[in-house]
């Protein structure tokens, strides 16, 4: 089963939602500037209690989620949310296969024929935004909670508190945002999904150039037990490295969602310092419960000075710029990694 069908509508579903009237589509052009001068706008009608506007963001590896609720004190009226994620980080080849999943077709024509609700997919190039939009002040309740059977834990006379959700979401460790530029959230996606193209295509011209020469495998930890470093070097005879390529697999198994979020953040600190260096690519693939990172450079290429900045490599020694297969079999065996045997470039082409 496919991810974004674990969120169903993903904002809708998870986060039960609730709205006030303008649809995602017109509000979340530039969401805060834009909520914020609608808001002006109902002020001016607005009796009572301050109409005011609260915003969150979530951020991970190649997802991106944000809330805004529209409230009067602890009552809210309407929450719009917009969610961005890559197409591999929800199961998807690309873009046309999301296309033509059938469950993202039913539920938009689903929730098209529900009042209030405002439901719409942009199929990107390289990701997809999600925009939900629901108006409590207008939404067909019976129809919604039959659609989204989490909505029916909000009140008995159909209102959301402010401070129950805001207490919910910072649990899932949302973060209050005041200004945000939705442009940087998808340039960072795109820049995660374009790091995938950067490893293939420094894989392939690595690929090309070893033929003919050594594979070396070490490996450390275990998939059983949660946590696996497998790293390979290339050479020829007694030639200096040729080649480095680092996989590393964690399991979240036990650990809590803050433990979680904050060890895919570093590994993401890292790809993204990694993929600003010539001859070096890397790219991670996140699940709830695992994450498999991958980093490839040419040490004829790359910037050691800035690579070893990084912990992973800054007990790396090199010698006259060099990278020798000695002093990279004492680092190996520094960090505790143990030789595997493996056959020519099998090693090689069993990319995870």
């Amino acid at each position: 089963m496919r991810q974004l069908k674990k969120w169903g509508l993903v904002a809708l579903v998870i986060l039960v939602l609730s709205s006030c009237g303008f649809s995602a589509k017109e509000s979340l052009k530039s969401p805060i500037k834009e909520v914020t001068h609608q808001t002006h706008k109902i002020l001016e009608k607005a009796e009572g209690k301050k109409l005011e506007t609260y915003a969150l963001l979530k951020e991970m590896p190649e997802e991106k989620v944000l809330v805004i609720y529209r409230h009067k004190g602890d009552r809210i009226l309407q929450e719009i949310t917009k969610t961005l994620a890559t197409y591999s980080s929800l199961s998807y080849g690309n873009r046309y296969q999301a296309m033509q999943d059938s469950h993202l077709a039913d539920s938009l024509k689903a929730a098209k024929k529900i009042k209030g609700l405002d439901y719409s997919i942009d199929f990107k190039e390289f990701y997809l935004i999600e925009e939900v939009a629901v108006d409590y002040e207008k939404v067909d309740r019976l129809a919604l909670n039959k659609l989204f059977p989490s909505s029916k834990k909000d009140g008995l006379d159909g209102s959301k508190s402010l401070e129950k959700s805001l207490d919910y979401l910072k649990k899932k460790h949302f973060k209050p945002v005041k200004k945000l530029d939705l442009a940087s959230l998808e340039k960072e996606l795109l820049e995660e999904e374009k790091s995938k193209e950067r490893m293939d295509a420094l894989v392939e011209s690595l690929k090309a150039k070893m033929q003919a020469r050594f594979i070396k495998v070490y490996q450390k930890g275990s998939m059983e037990k949660g946590e696996m470093a497998e790293l390979r070097f290339f050479s020829e005879d007694n030639e200096p490295v040729s080649a480095v390529q680092v996989t590393l697999f964690r399991s979240y198994k036990g650990l809590s969602e803050k433990e979680r979020i904050a060890d895919q953040k570093k590994w993401q600190k890292i790809i993204r310092q990694v993929n600003h260096l010539d001859g070096a690519a890397g790219q991670m693939r996140v699940t709830k419960m695992e994450t498999h990172l991958g980093i490839t450079f040419d040490p004829n290429k790359v910037d050691f000075t800035t690579l070893k900045k990084m912990d992973l490599f800054k007990k790396l020694v090199l010698k006259d710029n060099k990278l020798l297969v000695d002093d990279m079999k004492k680092f190996l065996k520094e960090q505790a990694f143990e030789e595997v045997k493996v056959d020519g470039l099998k090693a090689f082409d069993g990319d995870e």
